[in-house]
């Protein structure tokens, strides 16, 4: 043959190659147009991104907002996590209940809570000009706090730095408005006696009754029979030394007489003994009533509190209005006369002790 017959299989052959060098056409959905982004994709796109990412960032404070860890300090030591607004904890529970209870019951406390706020002088009992570490406000006609004890013989303490040993004597525990009796509170009882004890004993040791005791010694209330002891002279309930001691001031004389086994005589057994022959007492002598010290710059604040209280207790009680700028540390002096006046606790005056 001079021409080379046709096989079938270089046919089939040439067919595939044919079909493998072809271009293949494109996938249905690369042919597909992709539809355009419209400003309403787009606009939508942009908000849901600025909610995602701006939003805490420009609303919330660093460590608000966070869980409460339990066991741990929240939200840290770091300051600049300090929580600025105040968590709120709002109930609404029936008698009995309380919208938050904690106790521990280990061997610690069950709340502790320190601030640094500071005191507005003008504004004492205003919380929102000088605000308190605790606050409890009953809205109601209820109480605002119950303190108990269930087994302990101390209720609790109110103190001025750490030391409970170191005195302040211009410290004040705590001012009230309300001049009711508080029970178990009230001036009843005087070295664990009632007044109408007190009274009766003082009755019986200078009418020769006896007392509560045996009376011995220099301290006692008088010899055996109930007389008073040597040196002294019946007076106010009791017996008055009939010679003055030396001036001294005060804590001094206080001192003294503690010293004898006996106390400093009150303004009235002095009122009652300037009468009697054989006392005088001069120009004054410093008797145990004492005012209590108030800081002077607490006596201005306190001007419209001490004039409620005078409009309170003049109808009431029968007692001398109340003057703010006279109350300073000072012990009444009692003269001779029957004057009274007030001297400072460091004056010095002469003085009697009293049994």
């Amino acid at each position: 043959m001079t021409d080379r017959e046709h096989d079938p299989g270089d046919a089939w052959a040439d067919a595939l190659l044919s079909e493998r060098t072809a271009p293949r056409p494109a996938p249905a959905r690369a042919r597909e147009a992709a539809p355009a982004r419209t400003g309403r994709t787009w606009a939508m796109t942009v908000c849901v991104l600025s909610l995602l990412l701006g939003t805490p960032i420009a609303v919330q404070a660093a460590g608000e907002g966070d869980p409460v860890e339990g066991g741990a300090r929240n939200p840290g030591t770091n300051e600049t996590l300090a929580l600025e607004r105040e968590t709120e904890i709002i109930a609404e529970t029936a008698v009995d209940t309380y919208g938050t209870r904690q106790s521990n019951k280990g061997a610690g406390g069950g709340a502790i809570y320190g601030c640094r706020s500071t005191l507005d002088l003008q504004n004492i009992g205003d919380p929102a000009q000088s605000t308190p570490c605790i606050r409890a406000n009953n809205l109601n006609d209820g109480k605002a706090f119950d303190l108990q004890v269930t087994n302990g013989n101390l209720g609790g303490v109110i103190q001025k730095t750490n030391d409970l040993g170191t005195p302040f004597p211009n410290a004040i525990p705590f001012i009230t408005n309300m001049g009711g009796i508080a029970l178990g509170l009230n001036a009843d009882r005087v070295d664990n006696l009632h007044a109408e004890q007190i009274i009766t004993e003082a009755v019986n040791r200078a009418t020769g009754g006896g007392g509560g005791g045996d009376g011995g010694g220099d301290g006692g209330g008088g010899t055996g029979d109930g007389a008073c002891p040597e040196g002294t002279v019946a007076a106010g309930g009791g017996c008055l030394e009939t010679a003055a001691r030396a001036a001294a001031d005060y804590a001094a004389a206080a001192r003294t007489c503690a010293q004898a086994g006996r106390r400093l005589a009150p303004a009235n057994v002095l009122l009652s003994a300037a009468a009697t022959e054989g006392i005088d007492l001069g120009d004054g002598e410093i008797s145990s009533d004492v005012t209590t010290a108030l800081p002077a710059d607490l006596n201005e604040p306190l001007a419209p509190l001490i004039d409620a209280i005078d409009a309170a207790l003049l109808g009431v009680l029968d007692v001398p209005e109340l003057d703010p700028l006279t109350i300073t540390g000072s012990y009444t002096r009692v003269n001779d006369a029957g004057s009274l006046a007030a001297s400072n606790l460091s004056a010095t005056a002469p003085y009697r002790c009293f049994v």
